[in-house]
């Protein structure tokens, strides 16, 4: 893999919300918001975002846990269900954060 900018790598921690044709929309900081408060130890993003290149995209389902280590793309707009356009962070899968108990 090519050596990417470290200050675009983060961690999306959270659960899937829906699979749309461009990826996962996920969100993420749940789990930091409710248990670590402002002590998190890694780039943790904290909000709805779109994450693309996920390998097991089709295996995901609605409201699974994603712990991935990312890299900031850009933003995505799209349109909701009411009509409003919204623009979220994009991120690209990098890899997965290896499972810790907590």
């Amino acid at each position: 893999m090519a050596e990417e900018d470290p200050s675009r790598v983060f961690t999306i921690s959270g659960h899937v919300l829906q699979k749309i044709p461009e990826g996962l929309l996920v969100r993420s900081g749940e789990y930091e918001r409710e248990h670590l408060g402002t002590e998190v130890s890694r780039k943790v993003v904290m909000a709805l975002v779109l994450l693309t290149d996920h390998p097991d995209q089709k295996e995901i389902f609605d409201d699974d846990r994603v712990y991935d280590k990312v890299f900031f793309t850009g933003q995505f707009v799209y349109t909701t269900v009411l009509g409003a356009e919204k623009t979220i962070p994009k991120y690209r899968f990098l890899e997965r954060w290896p499972r810790t108990k907590h």
